[in-house]
């Protein structure tokens, strides 16, 4: 099962990751909306009160980072979630493994959100083609 989330954060600080969850030996039954719903609860504990974190759809998730100072410190936050993410999943029938793909970015000046988006997005692929589980960043 693939599942994806962005980070972005405000126009003062601007910064965005994009993220691929992959889960495995998802059984017969075990309700993907509650994987995503337990995914979606462990970002929000790795965010502060004025970041942003929701589904954008299907297995997509998007985090609003707001006021970060710099690339580094994004660094820090994504790869917390990743940990995070990490921590398998028990259901009645079995443990979810899980793991990330995350690409950290920031904005450029005068960016719009879409190509900020698009930018992490480029990254969190070259995390996957690096081997998945792990957080890269582009400049």
């Amino acid at each position: 099962m693939e599942s994806g989330f962005s980070i972005t954060n405000s126009i003062t600080s601007p910064g965005a990751a994009r993220t691929s969850v992959t889960s495995y030996f998802i059984a017969p039954g075990t309700s993907f909306s509650a994987t995503v719903r337990t995914v979606a609860e462990r970002i929000s504990g790795c965010l502060r009160a004025e970041d942003l974190v929701g589904r954008t759809g299907g297995d997509e998730i998007v985090v609003g980072l707001r006021s970060i100072p710099d690339l580094d410190t994004a660094m820090v936050i994504a790869e917390a979630i990743r940990r995070a993410i990490a921590q398998p999943i028990a259901t009645a029938e079995q443990r979810i493994g899980i793991t990330a793909s995350i690409g950290v970015t920031l904005a450029r000046a005068g960016e719009g959100v879409d190509e900020l988006i698009a930018r992490a997005d480029l990254a969190m692929y070259r995390a996957k083609a690096a081997g998945r589980d792990r957080v890269i960043r582009l400049a």
